[in-house]
Order: structure tokens, then C-alpha cells, then sequence
């Protein structure tokens, strides 16, 4: 996975899914339920489940924040209560 990619879906608000082999599990047009928490995406028909990657660090905080403009506006609103 292009690391452009990674910062391009999280400066948005999308949690990217970096999960080998997603590919064969599910089909087009399958419903997906993904659960942040135990970090996996499963396939509510069939319970089947594939584990992905957790975000960590600087992708992970901006996720968190809504996207890079939410964090930044955040950062700065922050930032002007201590002055």
C-alpha cells in the first residue's frame, strides 16, 4: 500500500483497510461490517472475518480528530487557549 494513500484516506476521515488477501474472501457488492476495535472486516452473511492492519501514530491522531482540517482547526483552538 502506497504510503500517499494511507495519509490521503486519513487526512479525510477514511479508515484505510490494509488487509492481505481481502481480496479473495469477499466479493463485489458484499456487505462489510468492520470493527475498528478487534481490527478485523466481516462478512455479516457468512461471519466469515479477515484481520487488518491497526492505524498507529500520526495516521491513527488524525483519524481520531475527523480528518487533518477538524485536527488542525482543534490544534489551533488549542493552541489560542493557552495564550
Amino acid at each position: 500500500m502506497a504510503r500517499i494513500y494511507l495519509r490521503n484516506c486519513t487526512a479525510l476521515g477514511v479508515y484505510p483497510i490494509l488487509a492481505p488477501g481481502v481480496a479473495s474472501r469477499f466479493a463485489e457488492g458484499d456487505a462489510i461490517e468492520i470493527d475498528t476495535e478487534a481490527d478485523e472486516a466481516r462478512d455479516p452473511k457468512t461471519g466469515q472475518a479477515v484481520r487488518f492492519q491497526p492505524l498507529t501514530g500520526i495516521p491513527k491522531e488524525t483519524l481520531e480528530g475527523g480528518g487533518i482540517l477538524p485536527l488542525l482547526e482543534h490544534k489551533v483552538e488549542e493552541a489560542k487557549s493557552r495564550l
